[in-house]
């Protein structure tokens, strides 16, 4: 081996020439293989930085291209997935708009949930190409005939890359300055959400006036604590600067079918009590009465009516009831129309005759429980 510097032959191997003290270890088969070795890491560097780019391009295409946003929004329609299709719609999240209110647009698209196969028909732009609408072509599991859907998109003007943000199009989707009048006994809440102070933009006499600046068209659920009583409503949002009232409460449907039912034993019950012509006192033992209830007086006419020498009534039996309405003060009251059958001696024959009857029951709640304060409109006098 030679220095490349003085020339001087080397017999042994160093880091340094003795004669001249050149740098051996950068010699030019060296410094060759170290620009080799770099070229290949600048290179590989190179490359993973286009499978980066071509894969941001990919996942930029597949959430911002106006096409891939419609197909989206599209499919999350048909598996009624309001996560899914919350993300592609053009709305800032808040109290009242997010995926779980976003169900209410979602529901509504229900016969898409039997779609079997789909493509898209045309693509239409706006004048000012602002806006597109596609068209997509289905068929259902029920319809073999192809029907239309058409999702409009509008451009957001963010380029992201080489792409336009496409967001699905709201202005049918949501209300905008809905108002709200509520009595300012309740406390409310819209599908589980609390209306609070916040969103009190006014009142009268007798209402808060509550405005919900964005809200999602549709039909919201009404919760409703009102002395201690739970009870609901329902409201119907539309158009924009729509407004409802809040006055037609009820019982939660459970609670109801369970109250209705008891309602009507304890009706039975006095009937066929009043028939034994057993006491006031014997009679409330299978009742769930409130404590200044009115049932005594009206028990006690029972008894007197019920047992005519003419009419005498020998049997009652409810055969089906339903509700009619609810009424709701300091407390429920219950119209409940009561289908019975019922026998009578008449003059000494026994006749059997059917009959219904708009029972209005009134009831309080005590104790976390309702019970039984009032019966009005009952029949006492049977023919």
């Amino acid at each position: 081996m030679k220095c490349p510097k003085c020339n001087k032959i080397l017999f042994i191997k160093a880091n340094h020439c003795p004669s001249c003290g050149y740098d051996l270890t950068n010699s030019p088969k060296k410094e060759r293989k170290k620009i080799i070795i770099n070229k290949k890491i600048v290179l590989n560097i190179l490359i993973l930085i286009v499978i980066l780019l071509a894969l941001l391009a990919i996942l930029f295409k597949e959430k911002y291209d106006k096409k891939s946003v419609a197909i989206k929004y599209f499919e999350s329609l048909i598996n009624q997935n309001s996560s899914q299709g919350f993300k592609y719609i053009d709305a800032d999240k808040s109290k009242f708009i997010n995926e779980k209110t976003f169900k209410k647009i979602i529901s509504t698209e229900k016969d898409l949930k039997k779609v079997i196969n789909y493509t898209i028909q045309d693509i239409n732009y706006s004048y000012d190409k602002k806006e597109v609408t596609v068209t997509f072509s289905y068929i259902t599991k029920d319809n073999k005939k192809h029907q239309t859907k058409d999702i409009v998109l509008i451009n957001k003007g963010k380029k992201l890359l080489v792409y336009d943000d496409w967001k699905i199009d709201t202005k049918k989707m949501i209300s905008n300055n809905y108002k709200l009048y509520v009595p300012k006994k309740y406390e409310i809440k819209l599908e589980g959400i609390k209306v609070g102070k916040k969103e009190i933009s006014g009142s009268n006499k007798d209402y808060y006036i509550y405005q919900i600046n964005q809200m999602f068209v549709g039909n919201y659920d009404v919760s409703v604590n009102y002395k201690k009583m739970d009870l609901v409503s329902r409201i119907l949002v539309q158009n924009n600067n729509s407004y409802s009232y809040i006055n037609n409460l009820s019982l939660p449907q459970e609670e109801s079918t369970k109250l209705t039912k008891k309602l009507v034993g304890q009706l039975e019950n006095l009937y066929k009590n009043a028939i034994k012509s057993k006491s006031y006192k014997d009679c409330k033992k299978k009742l769930t009465l409130a404590k200044d209830n009115k049932i005594k007086n009206i028990y006690n006419e029972l008894l007197t009516s019920t047992n005519y020498y003419y009419a005498q009534l020998k049997d009652f039996k409810v055969k089906d009831y339903n509700i009619i309405s609810t009424k709701v003060d300091s407390k429920v009251h219950l119209t409940i129309a009561v289908k019975y059958k019922y026998k009578i001696n008449n003059y000494g024959k026994i006749e059997e005759k059917n009959k219904t009857d708009d029972i209005e029951f009134i009831v309080k709640k005590e104790k976390d429980e309702y019970k039984l304060y009032n019966i009005k409109n009952i029949t006492y006098y049977f023919n």
